[in-house]
């Protein structure tokens, strides 16, 4: 996993990129960001203090794991066993799930999104907006979902 001191994330045609920057020293004594990599799919790269997951497609996986629950409680309620609890425990997870789905949709849609890293703290620019991150969070985005995970 990479270490990187900024991210730029990208939503381009069916897929996310990342092109991650290093700051370095130039010959002038200043520092700047200097691009070392760029990497695209599901991304899983450290900033600072913190790891970074970005999962594209959350909606179409949340999706399938509510169809893969439905039929777990179709299974559960034709077994022998019938254990209502698990069919209860099960279907309340759906209703998780649908939820989750739900704020997917309702999220805005970012096409350019810019993570920072200074003094233990992520600052996140995305459509004009800045969020400072400095501790475990998820942010959902119509076309992403971005888990951080401070270590």
């Amino acid at each position: 996993m990479k270490r990187v001191d900024r991210v730029i994330l990208e939503a381009r045609e069916d897929k996310t990129v990342a092109e991650l920057f290093m700051k370095e020293w130039n010959h002038e004594d200043e520092l700047e960001y200097v691009k070392v990599g760029e990497i695209n799919g599901d991304l899983e790269f450290a900033v600072g203090c913190f790891e970074i997951f970005v999962s594209e497609n959350e909606a179409a996986r949340l999706d399938e794991m509510i169809e893969n629950a439905k039929k777990e409680v179709e299974n559960l309620k034709n077994s022998k066993w019938n254990e209502e609890e698990a069919v209860r425990e099960t279907q309340e997870y759906i209703e998780y799930l649908k939820e989750k789905k739900k704020e997917i949709e309702n999220a805005e849609y970012v096409e350019r999104l810019v993570i920072d890293y200074s003094k233990c703290i992520l600052e996140i620019d995305y459509n004009g907006k800045k969020i400072a991150v400095d501790d475990d969070r998820e942010i959902l985005f119509k076309n992403m979902k971005i888990q951080i995970e401070k270590y």
